[in-house]
């Protein structure tokens, strides 16, 4: 385990981004019932995500056509729940940020199937390299000195339309073979140089 045990405890990777909220899409975390109503009714489509949850696993696309009973039984599930504004964006792609050592080493874009919204690998998202904006870079930056601040060496943060979207992946960032193959850069290598 490379990351500091305690800083993965203490780094929750969704409420950890709260700090980050001005990168963000509007976003919240409740399991009231009648407040996620309201967010839904103000922004129309929202993302709701486990507070827990990876891999894209459990993310739903929210709507006020949305069964209420589906909603209900959702919030018993898994209890205070992530909700986000939706971003259209994400039919082009979100990026996966690499940080090491508090450093920016580079980037890949996963682009959701047809039809989709969840550009994770495991659902089906496919790769390509990516570069980052001006200002997803400068945030990359902003994250990653608090990260290693944090005592977290190495993770994981996803871009939508320039928006931060609050993942911040401390416990298993992947995509480090897939950038490799897409690149040529063994971000690997810069891993183990930094660790060293």
């Amino acid at each position: 385990m490379i990351n500091n045990p305690g800083a993965i405890r203490d780094v929750s990777e969704k409420l950890y981004s709260t700090i980050f909220y001005k990168y963000m899409p509007n976003t919240m975390f409740s399991s009231d019932l009648k407040i996620i109503k309201k967010f839904i009714k103000k922004y129309k489509k929202i993302i709701i995500k486990p507070i827990h949850g990876y891999g894209g696993n459990n993310i739903k696309l929210i709507n006020k056509r949305t069964n209420e009973k589906q909603l209900i039984n959702y919030i018993k599930k898994h209890g205070h729940i992530m909700c986000q504004k939706f971003l259209p964006g994400i039919k082009k792609g979100d990026k996966r940020v690499f940080i090491i050592n508090g450093k920016v080493v580079g980037a890949i874009s996963r682009v959701p199937q047809k039809g989709s919204f969840l550009s994770n690998m495991s659902k089906g998202g496919v790769a390509k390299i990516a570069y980052l904006s001006k200002s997803e870079l400068k945030i990359s930056k902003i994250v990653g000195k608090d990260l290693k601040k944090n005592n977290i060496f190495f993770a994981g943060i996803d871009f939508i339309s320039g928006k931060l979207n609050g993942d911040i992946n401390v416990t298993s960032p992947t995509g480090l073979k897939t950038h490799f193959e897409l690149s040529g850069n063994n971000l690997a290598k810069i891993f183990w140089n930094e660790l060293i």
